[in-house]
Formats: structure tokens, C-alpha cells, sequence
């Protein structure tokens, strides 16, 4: 499955999630996805105002991502997506889902958790998640702890760093199999979802052999795709989930390379600074 945690402010919306893809098999079995590129995004922005996160089987939930029409009021969309997630309206097989929907429009903000044909508004200020049980135990113990590291800071900055601090822990933690990949940050300050960008994190692949990988967001707000370096492997990848179901492999010498080769064949302006290596 995975692991998607957020929370709501009077300020602030933030969705981060994991990015490691779980695929489905004939017989009940899961397939993690082991290469890093063999992931992806399940923190979807889909417009300025709009974000869908979604845990359950990669290739169904993204297709229903697709079909919402962000034009739409945040209502109608979350009765479209809580279909998907009705037993009885889906069967219990195909309804092994769950989103996150998170809104800014006509500056209503809202954080809504739609699992078990069933829509729960989150109170503001209000945390909540999707994905597994035994990941989120995880995450908790490590948000706990976390939640005190930086007494230095509000009380806002601290929630938004606990949130990101414990997830990434919880990525790198070799007894959590079905969380994986590298934090996807989304967030929304007023002025419209973006992903963060520009921070490097040692991710591993199948958690052993560690690289260095940097995060790159587009320029435009409101863009649901993302742009990851590897610097050992001196290659990357666009993620964009709305116009491309696998992500596109840049191979690329360094992350000024990648930068350019994206926006020269994909039409996508990568920023992001990070750390050089």
C-alpha cells in the first residue's frame, strides 16, 4: 500500500507521501516496486487549488485521478472519489482504496479524508493519513519524537518539520517494506500547491546501496508533475502522472543537464537548488 500524512492550519495545507508503487498480481500477491524509478507520485497536485493523494494499487487509483475534472466543485469531487472507495458500490476487491483531498477553492480550505465509502471532514487545525496501519504505528513513533526537536521555531514550523522528518524515517526504516522511495511534498501557503523542492536526501534502493537524490518542482504552481536527480547515477526523471504513466528517464551528466534536457523535450521549467555533490 503506502503511507500519505497531512494536516490542516488556518495558514497553511501540506500532503506528503512515500513514492514507492505497490502493483497487484493474479492470486493476491503485491509487487513492491524496487528501482527507484519504478515509483512515483501519489501526491497528485492537479491544479493551483487542488491536490488528490491516494493510497491502493498504482494504475487504478491514478486512472481515477485522471477522470476528475478540477473545474468541478470540491463536493461533486468528493462524491466521485468516495464511489471508489464504497464496498457495496465497488465490491470489497476493487474498493481497496483511499484519498486525500485537499482544496483551496474560492478560498474555502479543506482537508478531507474519503476510505470505506465514507467522507470525513478534517477539523482545522487537524492532522490526519491513508495507507498502512503498520507504516502510520511507525510514522507516529517517529513524529512523537520528532515533535519536539525544534523548540526554536512556532508552533506551525514545527508540525510541518515533524510531519516531513518522521516520514522520511520512516522510508528508511528496512522493516517497513511496503513504504519506500523519497518524501513527495505538496504544499499550499495562500498562493497556491506546489511540491517542494530543492532539498537532496539519501534514499536507497530496496533501503540498501544509498544515492544521493535531489528534488526539483516545476516553476509554474498548480503543476502536478516533479523532477528527480540521481547524481551517482547521473540520470533523472519527470514524473507526471497526468500525461505520462511511467516516468521519463533523462540521462543526464548533472542536474543543470537534467534541468534542460526536461524543459527541451517535456516543455516542463525545473527550479530547485539543493546541494552539490
Amino acid at each position: 500500500m503506502s503511507l500519505v500524512v497531512g494536516y490542516i492550519t488556518s495558514k497553511k495545507i501540506e500532503l506528503a507521501g512515500d513514492s514507492r508503487f505497490t502493483n497487484e498480481y493474479p492470486g493476491k500477491i503485491y509487487k513492491y516496486s524496487e528501482d527507484y524509478f519504478g515509483g512515483g507520485l501519489k501526491v497528485i497536485i492537479l491544479s493551483k487549488d487542488l491536490v488528490i493523494a491516494y493510497a491502493g494499487t498504482t494504475t487504478y487509483a491514478t486512472g481515477v485521478i485522471k477522470s476528475i475534472n478540477p473545474s468541478d466543485n470540491i463536493a461533486e469531487i468528493a462524491e466521485s472519489l468516495r464511489k471508489y472507495t464504497d464496498p457495496e458500490l465497488q465490491g470489497k476487491d476493487d474498493s481497496d482504496f483511499q484519498f486525500l483531498l485537499a482544496s483551496t477553492k474560492k478560498f474555502d480550505r479543506s482537508l478531507q479524508k474519503i476510505s470505506d465509502g465514507k467522507i470525513s471532514e478534517i477539523p482545522c487545525p487537524g492532522r490526519t493519513w491513508i495507507g498502512h496501519d503498520a507504516a502510520y504505528e511507525k510514522y507516529h513513533e517517529y513524529y512523537d519524537k520528532a515533535i519536539g526537536m525544534h523548540p526554536e521555531f512556532d508552533e506551525e514550523l514545527q508540525l510541518s518539520v515533524a510531519q516531513r522528518d518522521a516520514l522520511r524515517l520512516v522510508i528508511d526504516d528496512r522493516e517497513v517494506l511496503n513504504v519506500g522511495g523519497t518524501p513527495v511534498i505538496a504544499n499550499d501557503e495562500g498562493d497556491g500547491f506546489w511540491y517542494m523542492f530543492g532539498f537532496s536526501a539519501a534514499i536507497g534502493i530496496s533501503k540498501q546501496d544509498k544515492l544521493a537524490v535531489e528534488i526539483k518542482a516545476p516553476e509554474a504552481k498548480g503543476l502536478g508533475e516533479l523532477g528527480v536527480y540521481l547524481h551517482e547515477a547521473k540520470r533523472g526523471a519527470l514524473f507526471a502522472p497526468l500525461r505520462f504513466s511511467k516516468p521519463q528517464i533523462v540521462q543526464a551528466a548533472d542536474k543543470e543537464e537534467f534541468r534542460r534536457k526536461v524543459l527541451e523535450t517535456y516543455g516542463t521549467k525545473l527550479i530547485g537548488g539543493g546541494f552539490d555533490y
